[in-house]
């Protein structure tokens, strides 16, 4: 690549995988710098390189040297020197040695640029997810973190606020029991498995091989997907029982899982087709049934609703009828006692008019003559005076009513028998 187009820090940013780093406030803590320390190795492998051998691209400027050499076994990662500001071409070289020597001198001038430019460029991203106080110590006031490289400022915060407890720790351990879903991709076990352990070497308690094993076999096994594949584990030597083993003899495991799992679905699809039709038919006819239950209980329904009315007004009436007895018997008690008070009223002038008679006849006013008129009695004042020719006939006057036979009527100056 000509030197001229070596990207800058900011259009390396750009093509990162992962451009900005999640933002910590206040003092970091191990979990934070652990998820900032994976994108920046993330970040820096996204660069092609041919240090380290080739294959991790910048990786080996953000971890160590003891690191690198377990990622690359035997391919160190040198880091570039700076290039002389000229190349040196012998004396007496031919054109196309000199061409060749020219070449190699821009690659070096590239490599060395674009070097710097993913330190620049790792750094930056660093020091705008931390908060400046945090890295103060290695921050210059003329030329910021020039002098300083991306290992060493992680290393640092590590170093100083990325201590682990025995609790985290133990949080850590726990990582070990949680359960795990078989319709994931089997990696993402191994996943975790592989981050339990970097923490538990972060605080200097790593796990044996044989401890993930047992954990991961037991993660496993209890899914109740894989009897059969923990039964050919255990029955392995226990020599071959590592972690690099378990991970390909489960891979295949699952792989054997995920495939009979698309067998059983496909034939369960044919087998959905294939009774489409009955269950069409058993939907129409349960449709039928539905519509009429809905028809009856619409009816049920306005039987209800009649029968509430009904039911309703029975009760008025009932109330009304009862009203109306009861203002039937206030009357017939008023009748009652209207009809008392004439009895005694009628009582009161027939013994009034006996007194009056007796009166009458002590004083001599009115005399019995032997006549009788129905409607003035048997005191007439003329011997003339009979109910035929009576002139002052009372309601319901009889005109034939006699002494003898008065007819019902007044009984006024009777004699005393």
């Amino acid at each position: 690549m000509p030197s001229n187009t070596t990207p800058s820090p900011d259009t390396l940013i750009e093509s990162f995988p992962t451009p900005s780093l999640p933002s910590i406030q206040g003092e970091p803590t191990y979990p934070q710098l652990a998820d900032i320390l994976t994108a920046l190795k993330a970040n820096a492998a996204s660069i092609p390189s041919n240090q380290g051998g080739g294959s991790n691209g910048y990786l080996g400027i953000v971890v160590s040297s003891a690191v690198y050499s377990t990622i690359a076994p035997g391919n160190p990662f040198v880091i570039p020197t700076v290039p002389t500001q000229h190349p040196t071409i012998p004396r007496n070289s031919t054109e196309l040695a000199t061409d060749a020597i020219i070449r190699r001198h821009d690659e070096k001038v590239r490599e060395w640029k674009e070097y710097n430019n993913v330190q620049r460029g790792l750094k930056k991203q660093l020091s705008e997810a931390i908060e400046k106080i945090y890295l103060e110590a290695h921050h210059d006031d003329n030329v910021g973190y020039e002098n300083v490289s991306i290992h060493v400022l992680i290393q640092y915060l590590f170093d100083e606020f990325g201590d682990i407890t025995p609790i985290d720790l133990r949080a850590n351990a726990k990582r070990l029991d949680e359960e795990w879903d078989p319709n994931q991709p089997i990696q993402t076990l191994y996943s975790r498995i592989k981050e339990i352990q970097a923490y538990a070497q972060a605080g200097n308690r790593t796990f044996t091989d044989h401890q993930l094993v047992d954990a991961a076999y037991t993660i496993v096994y209890k899914t109740g997907t894989y009897y059969d594949d923990c039964d050919d584990w255990l029955d392995l030597p226990t020599a071959d029982q590592t972690w690099p083993n378990f991970q390909r003899h489960f891979t295949a495991a699952h792989r054997k899982a995920k495939r009979k799992q698309r067998t059983n679905q496909s034939e369960g699809y044919h087998g959905a087709n294939a009774a489409l039709q009955t269950d069409t038919a058993l939907q129409a006819d349960n449709e039928a049934t539905v519509d009429a239950l809905a028809n009856m209980a619409t009816a049920m329904s306005a039987d209800r609703a009649t029968m509430g009315q009904l039911t309703k007004s029975i009760g008025e009436l009932t109330s009304q009828l009862t009203a109306k007895d009861t203002e039937i018997a206030t009357l017939k008690n008023r009748l009652r006692g209207t009809s008392n008070n004439n009895n005694n009223n009628r009582g009161t002038r027939h013994t009034t008019s006996n007194n009056n008679n007796e009166r009458n006849s002590r004083f001599g006013r009115f005399t019995d003559r032997g006549g009788y008129c129905w409607t003035h009695g048997y005191l007439v004042s003329k011997e003339d005076h009979t109910s035929a020719n009576c002139g002052s006939k009372g309601t319901g006057h009889q005109n034939a009513a006699t002494r003898n036979n008065n007819m019902g009527g007044s009984t006024y100056g009777k004699p005393q028998a």
